[in-house]
């Protein structure tokens, strides 16, 4: 699966202050897509390891990096 972004820019927000449909990390290195005002979509979890799913329990991490809006989503069969 490939992410596309559209900018970068390191600072520390609130969940509840991340903007709905931006990709954002969090300090256990994963990679989270917030979807509406309570819930987030997880794309790389701690580790590394890649998959999608609610990602509950995220919200009391603030994120560190916010990666930018989502514009696109490519999913490839393998």
């Amino acid at each position: 699966m490939k992410v596309t972004v559209k900018e970068q820019k390191s600072c520390e927000i609130p969940f509840d202050e991340i903007l709905i449909g931006y990709v954002y990390e969090v300090d256990d290195g994963a990679v989270l897509f917030k979807v509406d005002g309570n819930n987030a979509v997880i794309f790389k979890g701690f580790g590394g390891y890649d998959y999608l799913g609610l990602a509950c329990g995220y919200k009391a991490f603030p994120a560190i990096k916010i990666l930018g809006k989502l514009t696109e989503i490519i999913v490839e069969e393998v």
